[in-house]
């Protein structure tokens, strides 16, 4: 839902609030490591770097060696 929300109603904040329902039911599942990269960059788009900020914190908690850990730290370094 999150990614049709995004991609195709042009709605991110609607995606914000399915990743985010997801990751309350799910924090540390198959799925959540893809579900906190989107919401990074979900963030990022809008402007809101503070939550981009808050969401690659608890991206390098759960996936510190994840495939957007590099793009955590970053974030997390600025």
């Amino acid at each position: 839902f999150a990614k049709i929300a995004e991609d195709m109603a042009h709605e991110p904040q609607e995606a914000v609030r399915w990743l985010r329902t997801f990751l309350q039911s799910s924090p540390s599942g198959d799925l959540a490591a893809g579900a906190r990269a989107s919401l990074m960059s979900l963030y990022l788009r809008s402007g809101d770097e503070v939550a981009a900020r808050a969401i690659a914190e608890e991206y390098l908690r759960f996936h510190a060696t994840g495939p957007h850990a590099d793009e955590a730290r970053a974030l997390v370094r600025e």
